[in-house]
């Protein structure tokens, strides 16, 4: 008797660890994607903008693959799981971190993660237009929410000089949001077959590939970051 209710205790532990788990990992992503902003924003004042993305993302893709390894993780990507795995870098990192650095030269760190994070509003579109996902009232409800945010915070403080000048990274923001969206509903309905580790490093390593081809058309000087740059610049590899 005792055993059989000793089970689902030991079952409903598991599960509350698990969910704790997972909460902590979720919080621990949200901070770091939060944090990678700020650090972007400074180094821009000291190294162009793509040359910020290509070094972190690229320095970000060793860093993967040696984890995959570490954890014993299958390197190679089967043939039929190329395609989907392009198009989710592309989207989810190649474009995305293009059109990310590229808002921050026209949008405070605020703003610009502001208007790149709408991306929940866009997954939700696309799931509803492209796969037929039920949009509930409580969803559409948060969807015109979102929306009526967006607008406050493009024209809330009016139409002035410097919010024209913004527009550009208005525009690269929502882009990047929307892009990402995509890939996102895209790889929900047909995830790439990989290792979670193994995945997200082939996924990093393509998606450098766009800033580091657009870095190399851009004046380098290293000399000119601080030693405080150095540190941002390693902090970002990890966080960003």
């Amino acid at each position: 008797m005792s055993t059989s209710v000793e089970a689902p205790l030991a079952g409903s532990r598991a599960a509350r660890r698990a969910t704790l788990e997972g909460l902590a990992y979720l919080l621990i992503a949200a901070a770091s994607w939060g944090f990678t902003w700020p650090l972007q924003k400074f180094l821009l004042g000291e190294l162009p903008p793509f040359t910020v993305r290509a070094s972190t993302v690229a320095v970000g893709a060793v860093v993967g693959f040696g984890l995959a390894i570490a954890c014993h993780e299958r390197l190679r990507v089967p043939r039929d799981q190329w395609p989907i795995l392009v198009v989710a870098s592309m989207l989810n990192y190649g474009l995305f971190t293009v059109l990310t650095i590229t808002a921050l030269i026209w949008l405070p760190a605020s703003e610009a993660v502001i208007f790149t994070y709408t991306m929940p509003i866009w997954a939700a579109l696309l799931a509803w237009l492209a796969f037929g996902e039920r949009l509930t009232v409580a969803r559409a409800v948060a969807l015109v929410l979102g929306i009526a945010g967006i607008l406050v915070l493009v024209g809330g403080h009016g139409v002035t000089a410097a919010s024209w000048a913004k527009l550009p990274g208005i525009a690269c923001g929502l882009g990047a949001a929307w892009l990402f969206a995509l890939g996102t509903v895209i790889s929900k309905n047909r995830p790439p077959r990989l290792p979670p580790v193994a995945g997200v490093a082939w996924q990093v390593l393509l998606g450098a590939i766009p800033p580091v081809a657009l870095a190399a058309f851009e004046p380098q000087d290293w000399s000119q970051v601080t030693p405080l740059g150095n540190v941002v610049l390693t902090d970002g590899v990890f966080v960003g």
